[in-house]
């Protein structure tokens, strides 16, 4: 009896070390698989390198800030259609004029900085034309959400009352609601059902607004209150940001003819009282009171820029 246990238990044994010694060998092929394909992706990775030397730049940090795809992506939200040979045509354009001018008033050392000063040009265009698509949307935005918490208490059911306020409301928002409203129509919640337009236009009012607006598809009563609350709120912060332009329009005005004067001066001693400019702005000082003007103007429009994208309404919940 004892002879057999042991019998049972020696083939048991044999069957455990073959299953062990089957995992080795299996775990032992994964890793010398793993190491031939990436053996075989570094010699494509080196052969590609080879027959296109300048490959090695297209994923460089470098190459993604200079090059165009961001810009061109980046204003495709904006409803800016720029390609990118008119982003390199911006760049080359405005890096040749401001290295001319540069050159013009005796700054040839700086002329490098120019061609890299043209970079920028795209880039402020981007931020003007974001400022003014965020106008307009917050403008149609208004309009769809009062129109949507007056028609709830009317309709009482989302669908009704947002496809009834569709004449009112313009594109691109239009769009956006027509295509929420197709999924809401398959039974999706709301907040599914306007996830898209929430992300793509990243205000934290219409997040609310489309969470409030569930809860009054589902509940009624009290909820079309808030809706109505919500709207009138982000009215409230569009007036509050029109009184902010409205006092901050004679301080740009200012900053502006101050900027004019300033550049215009230079322009003025340069090519009316030259022998002044050639002997002042000429040294190494002169030139360096040029460079401290220039950057002192940058500095202060991106401060004016910044103050205009000034949000109050985010101050008063602080």
């Amino acid at each position: 009896m004892i002879n057999s246990y042991i019998w049972y238990l020696v083939l048991a044994g044999v069957v455990i070390f073959f299953l062990l010694n089957q995992l080795n060998i299996k775990k032992r092929y994964r890793v010398q698989d793993l190491f031939t394909e990436q053996y075989k992706e570094e010699n494509l990775r080196k052969k590609s390198l080879r027959e296109n030397p300048f490959k090695r730049f297209e994923n460089s940090k470098l190459l993604k800030l200079i090059g165009s795809e961001n810009v061109v992506k980046e204003a495709q939200k904006y409803n800016w259609n720029i390609t990118a040979k008119e982003y390199w045509l911006y760049v080359i354009v405005s890096g040749a004029g401001i290295s001319i001018v540069i050159s013009i008033f005796q700054l040839g050392f700086l002329s490098t900085l120019g061609f890299i000063g043209g970079f920028v040009l795209p880039r402020v265009m981007l931020a003007l034309q974001r400022l003014r698509y965020r106008k307009e949307t917050e403008d149609k935005l208004i309009i769809y959400m009062k129109a949507v918490s007056n028609a709830m208490p009317v309709y009482g059911n989302v669908v009704d009352a947002v496809d009834s306020i569709l004449p009112l409301i313009g594109e691109p928002i239009k769009k956006d609601i027509e295509i929420a409203l197709a999924v809401l129509r398959t039974g999706t919640t709301v907040d599914l059902a306007f996830q898209h337009m929430n992300e793509k236009y990243g205000y934290n009012d219409l997040l609310f607004f489309h969470n409030m607006l569930g809860a009054a598809h589902e509940n009624g009563g009290e909820f079309h209150r808030i809706l109505i609350t919500t709207a009138d709120e982000f009215e409230q912060k569009k007036v509050l940001q029109a009184k902010l332009r409205s006092n901050m329009a004679q301080s740009n005005k200012a900053f502006q003819q101050s900027v004019i004067f300033v550049l215009g001066m230079l322009v003025v001693f340069k090519f009316f009282a030259k022998d002044i400019y050639d002997k002042f702005f000429t040294t190494p000082a002169g030139k360096g009171v040029i460079i401290f003007i220039v950057i002192s103007i940058v500095f202060s429009a991106t401060r004016v820029y910044k103050h205009n994208q000034f949000d109050p309404s985010e101050a008063n919940t602080k």
